[in-house]
């Protein structure tokens, strides 16, 4: 769980408290290859709200920024701060359930699954920022709602998809990940108090915060042993992409792919909103990229060739 925006001076926690933020510090800070996820992400960020400038945006964190829907005028304060209040209250709960023994790699645990989170966000925007907002949920919906990511579609208005993002794991606990996904869609997706929506101001569109549901949420595992020693290769330039993060953007595209055909399955009994929003995630990236779904080629090259304009498909 992210502790974020948790007040570090509070005298709630203890000294479990007080070690664990001074121990993630040190950590974080030593870590040379989450730095440069941070500051890309950053980068990212700005980049969004120059071309969306409504966006309801942290331009530190690439978060949905509660605070901004109360500034924008989108919620009365009274909700954000009971939402924010929420928060603090899960994250002091967490917490209290450390153990000072183990604190250490629990923490280092965690920063796994930023770094992780984090290139799948930056891998995700190079790829899909013409076409697609991509963002990082708000920290109330990636910890009451299980969702990290976001993708919106910056022509249809339609919020297609939340992702799941975390380091892979085998046996019980990779079961568990799957069936509490597929829960949630068969429950009817999720529900997002901080998620995004397409207005007109004079004509013009454009891209500011609401909430969503029936919101397809997609399971994504990434081998961080098997890709760790390449994510100091990644391009700060967005323009260009390193090998690392075009596999991680084949690979994610492709499982998710693998989740939307088992959606189809009617024993499942997903609610059809969820799997047609699902479906048409599909075809909008095959039409995108038609290789992407083909069979292995050897050739990361083969599955990111680009359709022409003409063949996107425009829902």
């Amino acid at each position: 769980m992210s502790l974020e925006n948790l007040d570090y001076n509070s005298k709630e926690g203890g000294p479990i408290k007080e070690e664990y933020f001074k121990l993630k510090e040190r950590l974080e800070m030593e870590d040379q290859d989450l730095q440069k996820l941070k500051e890309i992400v950053k980068d990212i960020s700005s980049q969004q709200l120059q071309e969306n400038s409504a966006l309801p945006l942290n331009p530190e964190t690439g978060r949905l920024s509660e605070k901004e829907y109360a500034v924008q005028g989108i919620y009365p304060q009274e909700k954000v701060e009971g939402t924010e209040e929420t928060v603090k209250e899960l994250q002091k709960k967490w917490l209290q359930k450390l153990q000072l023994p183990k604190l250490e790699e629990q923490i280092k645990e965690e920063i796994i699954g930023e770094k992780i989170e984090l290139l799948a966000f930056i891998s995700s925007y190079k790829f899909l920022k013409d076409d697609f907002i991509i963002c990082r949920s708000a920290l109330y919906d990636d910890i009451d709602n299980g969702v990290d990511l976001l993708v919106f579609n910056k022509e249809t208005g339609e919020l297609v998809c939340t992702v799941d993002a975390g380091s892979y794991v085998k046996g019980k606990r990779a079961e568990e990940k799957k069936l509490k996904v597929l829960e949630k869609n068969k429950k009817g997706g999720a529900y997002l108090t901080y998620g995004l929506r397409l207005k007109y101001a004079n004509e013009k569109k454009e891209i500011t915060g609401g909430s969503a549901k029936n919101i397809p949420v997609f399971d994504l595992l990434i081998p961080y042993e098997e890709i760790k020693e390449n994510i100091k290769e990644i391009e700060s330039d967005f323009s260009k992409s390193s090998e690392l993060e075009k596999v991680v953007f084949i690979h994610s595209m492709q499982i998710i792919r693998d989740q939307i055909e088992k959606m189809e399955n009617p024993v499942l009994n997903i609610p059809p909103l969820v799997r047609e929003r699902a479906k048409d995630f599909k075809k909008e990236i095959r039409a995108l990229y038609p290789n992407i779904f083909s069979k292995s080629s050897g050739n990361l090259d083969f599955y990111l060739q680009r359709s022409t304009p003409k063949n996107k498909i425009s829902k």
